[in-house]
């Protein structure tokens, strides 16, 4: 639903030729944390039930190479790798609801932020037309996106997984070798679910500003960094100026990694 926000301030008058710059929604650490464990409690859960049995094919497969000249190398260890990917696989249905709660959770916390910061500056109860509904097909956006993204981090570790031990299995590596490159794969996912949670995080709450702002005819906004030097340089530039929302280019929070934010502006 579209509405005009300075249609329903009560007292324009007071207002007049004034542009008010009302405070961002940022993401919250809460979704954050909980996409995170959403992504690593899967890739645990293949660690858990099937790092042993790889481990133990890939030594297997070393012992028979090495004992058995034209043995196929990394055949078992292959199987392996295969059953893994089959036990991700059929935990995408479960992480999918668990995504798509995250988000509604996250999307009611921004709507209460977003009414009571519109409330406090301008005297404004937006409560009844800022609803869920809306937004739902972003929501169902982002939950699909982050599926299919937690797949290719899935797909990405068993790659790795093949590729690595076929590697330690030719070369003739140790036992303790073997193990130790299973659990660095494991961790090299568990480091970009870190990644992808906080990228994805800051992507919903750009996408909730962009939607709840022009929703409610706020065509403005003023660009706000995070202010330390983590802050790209193309974007530090733009700490505190004004753009539209039909601009082309980038919006706050589009881009992978970006922790920028829109204060909506509101001028009357």
């Amino acid at each position: 639903m579209t509405y005009d926000i300075h249609q329903m301030v009560p007292d324009r008058g007071l207002f007049r030729d004034r542009r008010i710059v009302l405070n961002e929604v940022t993401p919250s650490i809460a979704v954050e944390v909980e996409l995170r464990q959403i992504i690593i409690g899967l890739l645990r859960a293949g660690q858990v039930e099937e790092a042993e049995r790889l481990a133990r094919a890939a030594k297997i497969d070393k012992s028979d190479l090495w004992r058995a000249a034209g043995a196929e190398p990394g055949s078992l260890t292959s199987t392996a790798v295969g059953r893994l990917r089959r036990v991700w696989g059929g935990l995408l249905v479960p992480v999918a609801k668990r995504f798509n709660d995250a988000f509604r959770d996250e999307e009611e916390r921004h709507r209460e932020e977003f009414t009571a910061t519109a409330r406090k500056a301008l005297g404004v109860d937006l409560k009844a037309l800022v609803a869920q509904p809306e937004v739902q097909p972003h929501i169902q956006l982002a939950t699909r996106r982050n599926v299919a993204l937690v797949k290719n981090l899935s797909d990405d570790v068993a790659r790795r997984l093949e590729n690595t031990l076929l590697q330690e299995i030719t070369a003739g590596s140790t036992n303790r070798s073997i193990e130790k490159t299973i659990s660095e794969s494991f961790e090299f996912g568990k480091s970009r679910a870190r990644l992808i949670a906080r990228d994805q995080a800051a992507k919903f709450n750009g996408t909730l500003n962009r939607v709840r702002q022009t929703e409610a005819g706020i065509d403005k906004y003023q660009w706000s960094t995070s202010l330390d030097e983590r802050v790209r340089s193309e974007h530090r530039v733009r700490e505190g100026v004004t753009y539209n929302w039909s601009d082309s280019g980038p919006k706050p929070g589009e881009e992978i990694q970006c922790r920028c934010t829109a204060r909506p502006i509101v001028e009357f």
